[in-house]
């Protein structure tokens, strides 16, 4: 039902433009041309016929009668004309009469009489060549009635008016319609993202999709534990690049990296090692692997007392940004790398720990004083 009311509402908007369209052409077609003499369309005058003195044969009041330019002195009795009428009783008025015979005016000047076959009765005054507006050439029955109709007050109401008026609300209610539709579409998309959590969001889970290498969100702070609270390991298989978006949240536990296994991290949020009691590595970040390749866009990195934030013992870790801290007073092995393993600094921030010894070519570091002591801060050169 519905489907049939949408198609019906296209079809009459649709209806309502033609016609719209069509009528206002007609006015515009009937204000340039209608009952003009010094006008024309395509090579022809046209005119709305006013009387029936012609409808006995030809045509009739109402009528639109067509008129071609014409060499007067090739016109002949028969012929049926327009022309300008000096006649007292319509003076000045475009008239179509047949021609009766050839004659002159009282100038001697060449002209026709005139006559309308309906009283058969000759017009008052002769018609020279110079009032010859031209020779008939056709008419519409009654399209002049219609033209005359748009010139009045109903029918501009009727006619243009309220057609137009009625495809303006036409498409103002689909306009309408669409856009409640697009409200309850994003409201139906507002309510999947308040409600639904397409990230697994218990620790285990996390890190199981870590170790696979897949994409991970965090939608809630969580810690690498086990479902008795025990910590686990996340360790990113080998040859494996994960994807972490921190969301805003804090993961507790350390993130290991296998052989030739990758992970890129995201977003504002935490990653805070476990005590050292409950993890090996005692550091958010922990590069183990030949071969493996760390790269940390954002988010905070807090190590445990004693330890680092990043390790890296077999493989390559990139700092292109984020703020590194470990948990105490001292902050020496901040960055720690040991063996074949690599830190590179690009950007970020430092608690307590100057990175000189890892800035990437055209880095360098600002040293600023704070409330839990100095920050270094990498900066291009």
């Amino acid at each position: 039902m519905k489907k049939a009311a949408d198609k019906f509402v296209r079809i009459f908007a649709a209806v309502l433009a033609v016609l719209s369209v069509s009528i206002l052409l007609f006015t515009l077609v009937s204000t340039l041309f209608l009952n003009r003499t010094d006008k024309e369309w395509f090579g022809y005058k046209a005119f709305i016929v006013l009387s029936d003195s012609m409808s006995v044969t030809d045509f009739s009041a109402g009528d639109l009668v067509f008129v071609r330019h014409v060499d007067p002195s090739t016109l002949q009795p028969g012929d049926i004309i327009a022309f300008t009428s000096r006649n007292d009783s319509n003076y000045g008025d475009t008239v179509t009469h047949k021609i009766r015979a050839l004659t002159t005016t009282a100038d001697g000047a060449p002209g026709f009489t005139t006559y309308g076959t309906t009283t058969d009765t000759d017009d008052e005054a002769v018609v020279p060549y110079s009032d010859v507006i031209g020779r008939y050439a056709g008419h519409l029955p009654k399209v002049g009635l219609f033209f005359n109709f748009l010139k009045t007050t109903p029918g501009y109401l009727l006619c243009i008016f309220l057609p137009f008026a009625l495809l303006i609300l036409s498409q103002a209610v689909q306009t309408v319609r669409l856009f409640r539709a697009y409200r309850r579409e994003q409201a139906g998309a507002g309510d999947s993202d308040a409600f639904a959590l397409p990230e697994p969001q218990s620790g285990a889970e996390i890190a199981a999709r870590l170790a696979a290498g897949e994409d991970v969100t965090l939608q809630a702070d969580t810690a690498f534990t086990d479902a008795d609270g025990h910590c686990i390991d996340c360790v990113i298989a080998p040859g494996k690049a994960a994807a972490l978006h921190l969301n805003g949240h804090r993961l507790k536990g350390t993130i290991q990296l296998a052989d030739g296994a990758a992970l890129t991290v995201h977003g504002k949020g935490m990653i805070q090692a476990t005590a050292r009691s409950h993890s090996r590595a005692g550091c958010p970040i922990y590069a183990r692997g030949q071969g493996c390749r760390v790269d940390l866009y954002g988010g905070r990195y807090l190590g445990g007392a004693g330890s680092c934030a990043v390790c890296a013992a077999a493989g390559q870790v990139i700092l292109h940004g984020g703020l590194y801290a470990v948990k105490g007073d001292s902050a020496d092995h901040l960055l720690y790398s040991v063996g074949d393993g690599a830190i590179t600094v690009e950007g970020g921030r430092f608690v307590g720990f100057d990175p000189a010894a890892c800035l990437a070519p055209g880095r360098t570091t600002a040293a600023q004083e704070t409330d839990k002591g100095i920050l270094y801060v990498v900066k291009e050169l």
